[in-house]
């Protein structure tokens, strides 16, 4: 519903950009989690699965960076 109400409302957005578990389309998930952060850049629910997927895919580095955001 809050989609619906306001589709570029961050909190509502950022749960659909989240991977599949286990396996899933990792860029796809990213360039999602890009585009909430695009609409707020301090969403935590966004930065902190942002940093998972690359904690996830080896990019450690970057994972803490955006853990020191969250």
């Amino acid at each position: 519903r809050a989609l619906a109400r306001d589709p570029c409302q961050a909190d509502a957005v950022a749960p659909r950009a989240l991977p599949p578990p286990v396996r899933g389309d990792w860029a796809a998930a990213e360039q999602r989690l890009k585009a909430v952060l695009a609409i707020e850049d301090d969403n935590v629910t966004a930065l902190g699965e942002l940093s998972l997927l690359y904690q996830s895919c080896g990019r450690c580095r970057v994972s803490l960076d955006l853990n020191t955001l969250a």
